[in-house]
């Protein structure tokens, strides 16, 4: 029931994130810079955000669902083995 209800909220998210993720992009380019949520690493994935978050839970990464934030050195970690950029 959680991951349906996480499910419905990352969708109505997702039409929200592009804004958001505009202005947090300047953040994401440098190697210090801050937090990153998983629902923008799946904008740039082109995924659902929960799909994302299903796949870095399977694979250990300490999250708890799609508005989760990974600091810039995961997130890159993540891009690298997960995205593949």
């Amino acid at each position: 029931a959680y991951m349906e209800s996480a499910a419905a909220a990352a969708e109505e998210m997702e039409q929200e994130a592009p804004a958001a993720a505009e202005e947090a992009e300047p953040q994401k380019k440098g190697p210090a810079s801050g937090n990153v949520r998983v629902y923008e690493l799946a904008k740039e994935a082109g995924m659902k955000s929960t799909e994302l978050a299903e796949k870095l839970i399977g694979l250990g990464y300490d999250i708890k669902g799609y508005s989760s934030s990974v600091d810039s050195e995961t997130a890159e970690k993540i891009r690298r083995e997960v995205i593949g950029k």
